[in-house]
């Protein structure tokens, strides 16, 4: 959860006893073996959850960034999450627009009407 793109988002909305058990522990980046700060993470599923979207870049096993957003059923709950990794010299910046439309799209499918973050 704490490595991925999908993981920050669907972290940054779970239920607040689930992410202080989760950020309770001490975690690791998986494959880079790099130690997770809680305090970073926290700050990071704020930013999540304030812009409706995770970005994350990973080196190994070679340079890749994911771009996240959250999918929410017909209660606006969120309930999956929607995700596109590429290479890391991609233009990023255009598919955050595309992943949170996409993302969108198919919560209206399941029923919400929660417009996304800003």
């Amino acid at each position: 959860m704490h490595s991925t793109g999908v993981g920050h988002v669907l972290l940054a909305f779970a239920a607040v006893a689930d992410q202080q058990g989760y950020l309770g522990r001490r975690w690791r980046t998986e494959p880079e073996d790099v130690p997770v700060s809680c305090h970073a993470l926290r700050q990071t599923l704020a930013m999540v959850r304030r812009d409706g979207y995770a970005t994350v870049t990973r080196a190994e096993p070679r340079p890749l960034v994911s771009v996240a957003a959250p999918i929410r059923d017909g209660t606006d709950a969120v309930v999956a999450a929607l995700s596109v990794v590429v290479p890391q010299e991609d233009e990023v910046r255009s598919l955050t627009p595309a992943v949170r439309a996409a993302a969108r799209a198919v919560s209206r499918g399941l029923g919400s009407r929660h417009l996304g973050g800003r």
